[in-house]
């Protein structure tokens, strides 16, 4: 025990003149009195002492434990993300990041959730959910879910394909979120505002001031200082032949000639129309093989077509017509 921590013989003489005047006990008894005095002082403080060194072990097994969890965290790797997209694109199209900040060549198609993507090239995603994503160069998105995309910058389109029309996409940008239900659409986004193109179904637009609903053929503008501008372009207006160029991949091996053009009407934002319904039951039932890689939709259609028994007739800009020889 420490020194300070005993007794002198002046303070166990003070305490026992405490009592007060009592009868004086046998020669023999003050010396027991002022033995067992001392030894109740020295039992409190060993007990004392003992309390201290049991907090600080468990002081220190806590904070052992604590720097043990830290390392841990700090040394293991994260948990991987669950793959909700594909790229359609060559791996060079694209850089990843998991922050934003470090960029990186992507290393496989697979993309997952929380995924940063910058466009290099014409670059073209599909989602897990159906939904395609096409990204204009150097635009850059945030992959937070199936359902949601935050576009950082420049431009993408999307395409619902066969997602079910009552399920909702999200594009969230600084200046306002675009939803989608069922369509095909443009959003666009910069330092001076952001812009919604519809080439089909419906888009909500919302924003701390606007709150519109687009259709098809319908464009909105609208600046960081929340000045709006609508206008009206159609669905084979020039502003969408650079998502031609981002196409995923389209394998016509094996596919019919009516499927094959349904594909060509929606990438060119026409409407196909045969000439006659004998036409059109026979564009059902013949096959096509080979490949159209290399090639946008438009472009396929005069590789294609010239080996069947169909072709185009001259129509306005907005349409295809289909004969069959």
């Amino acid at each position: 025990m420490d020194k300070k921590e005993s007794l002198s013989e002046e303070q166990i003489e003070q305490l026992l003149g405490r009592i007060g005047d009592i009868p004086q006990p046998p020669g023999d008894m003050r010396e027991r009195v002022k033995n067992q005095v001392a030894s109740a002082w020295r039992e409190n403080m060993q007990e004392q002492q003992q309390k201290r060194q049991n907090y600080g072990l468990f002081a220190a097994a806590a904070t052992i434990t604590l720097a043990i969890t830290v390392g841990w965290l700090m040394t293991s790797e994260p948990l991987p993300q669950p793959v909700i997209a594909s790229l359609d694109s060559p791996l060079e199209s694209v850089m990843t990041s998991t922050d934003g900040d470090r960029w990186q060549a992507s290393a496989n198609l697979e993309v997952q959730q929380g995924a940063y993507i910058k466009a290099m090239d014409t670059a073209s995603l599909s989602l897990t959910n159906t939904l395609n994503i096409r990204m204009k160069p150097e635009s850059v998105v945030y992959l937070s879910s199936t359902d949601e995309v935050r576009l950082i910058s420049g431009e993408i389109y999307l395409d619902s394909y066969e997602k079910p029309k009552d399920e909702s996409f999200r594009v969230i940008t600084d200046f306002g979120i675009a939803e989608d239900i069922g369509t095909q659409f443009i959003v666009a986004t910069s330092d001076t505002g952001w812009q919604i193109q519809v080439r089909e179904g419906l888009v909500k637009v919302k924003d701390d001031a606007t709150h519109i609903q687009l259709t098809e053929s319908q464009r909105l503008n609208i600046t960081a200082t929340n000045s709006v501008n609508q206008t009206t372009l159609p669905a084979h207006h020039e502003s969408w032949r650079w998502v031609e160029n981002s196409r995923p991949v389209y394998d016509i091996e094996g596919e019919s000639v009516d499927e094959y053009l349904q594909w060509v009407a929606r990438e060119t934002g026409r409407d196909l129309q045969y000439m006659s319904n004998e036409a059109r039951e026979s564009a059902k039932t013949t096959r096509l093989h080979g490949s159209i890689t290399g090639m946008t939709a438009s472009k396929s259609v005069q590789t294609v077509l010239p080996a069947t028994n169909f072709e185009l007739m001259p129509s306005r800009e907005n349409v295809i017509i289909v004969i069959k020889r």
